[in-house]
């Protein structure tokens, strides 16, 4: 014989069920407590990807995270072409209870919501909002025994604009609550969209260690010496998309020398075209980074130099450097670029 508390959960239910937005709502709980994100890099056992245990630690520190009394949503950010899309695939690819979707520009609260129903695999029935969802959140959390879901919120490239950026905060917030949240920004500037809420937290993914770069080069081309992979990291750097074009050059039957200067030769191109010339005359004298403190006061072209977010216009349009939000510093964009900058001139 059925309690009566159990008896009036089950008279719920088939009200619930006897109503389609509420039913619907149910059926999504279930599918999202499921779930299972769709990554378009390649990762698997077959593929060419090296494993990167720091990165990687971070990233599943997100997914098992059970504690949501916070608020605390994750924003990782780095510079274009340092894996953190294909770091995120290798960790979540096989997780239940992730849904990931990409953000465009021009996307609404609707178009995120019904992205993460398709997701599901349920369709967006009416015109649901964010307290519909985090609902949702709630009881999937509940289907899989208080471990909370995960969203992860990948914002497509070019599409960092300060509209959408908020947008997705917006969205973040109110879901990190109910579910763990990994916003992932492919453009390393798009960062100064953040940093105005404190429970935001950063997950900082630049080069590759040495010993992880060489695995990776060496996985494609075999031969090549340490010698040149040497001569490549201390010039070049380690980033995985640099290291992926130069083997795509080595295996095309370009020279180590030749490819390392085309490098450096694109990488001088973007500090010519730098509007704020300033700057890199002083990571001329600092290359590790020089703090936005150090320009208090001074202005170049009408931009503050010591405010990010108007020194970001010029930032965007050209990758010279980035903004380390964490440290407070301009950064030279990559190595290439701080090798290029030893023999450039910055023009005043």
């Amino acid at each position: 014989m059925l309690a009566g508390g159990a008896l009036l959960s089950i008279a719920q239910f088939l009200r619930d069920v006897a109503d389609p937005a509420k039913a619907a709502f149910m059926k999504m709980s279930f599918s999202m407590a499921k779930v299972k994100p769709t990554f378009s890099e390649n990762i698997g056992p077959s593929s060419n990807y090296v494993s990167r245990p720091s990165v990687e630690k971070m990233i599943l520190g997100v997914y098992e995270k059970t504690s949501l009394e916070s608020g605390t949503y994750f924003v990782m950010y780095g510079p274009k072409g340092a894996g953190k899309s294909s770091a995120v695939a290798r960790v979540l690819s096989d997780k239940t209870g992730v849904a990931k979707i990409i953000i465009s520009q021009g996307d609404t609260t609707s178009s995120i919501l019904a992205k993460i129903f398709k997701v599901c695999g349920q369709t967006f029935i009416g015109s649901p909002d964010l307290d519909d969802l985090t609902a949702v959140l709630k009881e999937a959390s509940k289907q899989r025994k208080g471990h909370p879901v995960t969203v992860v919120f990948e914002i497509d490239r070019g599409c960092s604009s300060p509209e959408v950026l908020s947008l997705v905060k917006h969205v973040a917030k109110h879901f990190a609550l109910n579910a763990n949240v990994l916003i992932v920004l492919s453009e390393a500037n798009a960062v100064l969209g953040f940093g105005d809420d404190q429970r935001q937290e950063f997950i900082w993914v630049d080069e590759m260690s040495r010993d992880e770069a060489e695995a990776y080069v060496k996985k494609r081309v075999p031969d090549m010496s340490t010698e040149d992979f040497t001569r490549f990291a201390d010039n070049i750097g380690t980033l995985p998309l640099l290291l992926s074009r130069l083997c795509d050059a080595l295996l095309a039957g370009q020279k180590m020398d030749d490819h390392i200067r085309s490098v450096l030769a694109m990488a001088e191109a973007d500090l010519v075209a730098f509007l704020h010339q300033p700057i890199l005359v002083a990571l001329k004298k600092s290359p590790g980074g020089v703090s936005v403190k150090s320009f208090g006061g001074k202005e170049h072209k009408g931009v503050p130099l010591s405010a990010p977010k108007d020194v970001a216009v010029a930032m965007k349009k050209v990758n010279a450097i980035f903004y380390n939000l964490e440290t407070q510093q301009y950064q030279p964009f990559s190595k290439a670029h701080q090798t290029a900058l030893k023999t450039y001139t910055p023009h005043s």
